[in-house]
């Protein structure tokens, strides 16, 4: 295995045990995984270092990080045979989740939003798959978490416009179960104690009983002077 400039001038080498069948860069530029014909995949450091390495049982014709570098797509051909097989791992090796395909895998990319998967197959097929349930899943059984409480922390990560978000009981109850739930796993509160809960103020008699059940989740960073007014809106 060789990584050289564009000019040509070789930057680093290393031996590899089998033919390299498949290779990509890592998201962040550093580090670099490679697919071989006797299903070994091996990530390593762009000089040559070892991170990390696993057996995936097939040999590999293509792989894939997804776009936030947490997980790698491998596509499989079983010798001897005409289907093959798609495998996700975490970039430990841990499986997520593998499925068959009626296929030799030839070639494998994700969306640049990481929800989707496209495959290209020998037999000259090209299928897309939705991926976000699955990662999803995977992201919360690793964190603990119920797909309520993913969803809102993704919220509330995404949150960049500094504006409150309303809630109805249903959110509040989220809230609150997210808060407890990533204390008693010993983590620091991903963004969440950056983060006032309040109650929606009663504005008028005409309202209904679930508008007056909403609450509101402001960023501590919001204005105070604002604070009675995001109280009274949604």
């Amino acid at each position: 295995m060789q990584i050289r400039s564009t000019d040509g001038t070789s930057i680093t080498k290393w031996d590899t045990e089998s033919a390299v069948c498949g290779l990509g860069y890592h998201p962040d530029d550093c580090s670099l995984a490679t697919g071989h014909y006797n299903g070994t995949v091996q990530i390593r450091s762009t000089d040559g270092t070892s991170i990390t390495k696993w057996d995936s049982g097939s040999a590999i014709s293509a792989l894939a990080f997804h776009p936030n570098g947490r997980s790698l797509a491998t596509g499989h051909q079983t010798i001897g045979h005409e289907n093959g097989t798609v495998q996700i791992r975490s970039t430990d090796g841990t499986s997520i989740t593998e499925w068959s395909s009626e296929s030799e895998v030839g070639g494998l990319g994700y969306h640049p939003d990481g929800c989707s998967l496209a495959t290209g197959h020998h037999n000259g097929t090209v299928q897309i798959y939705n991926m976000l349930p699955v990662l999803t899943a995977h992201a919360c059984k690793k964190r603990g978490l119920t797909i309520k409480q993913w969803l809102m922390l993704k919220v509330l990560h995404d949150n960049t416009t500094n504006k409150p978000l309303y809630l109805n009981t249903d959110g509040k109850e989220t809230f609150d179960s997210l808060r407890e739930t990533v204390d008693e796993a010993g983590e620091k509160k991903p963004g969440i104690d950056n983060f006032y809960l309040l109650q929606k103020r009663k504005t008028n008699d005409t309202e209904t009983d679930e508008a007056k059940k909403r609450w509101c989740i402001v960023p501590k960073t919001f204005d105070p002077k604002k604070l009675d007014e995001a109280r009274r809106k949604g």
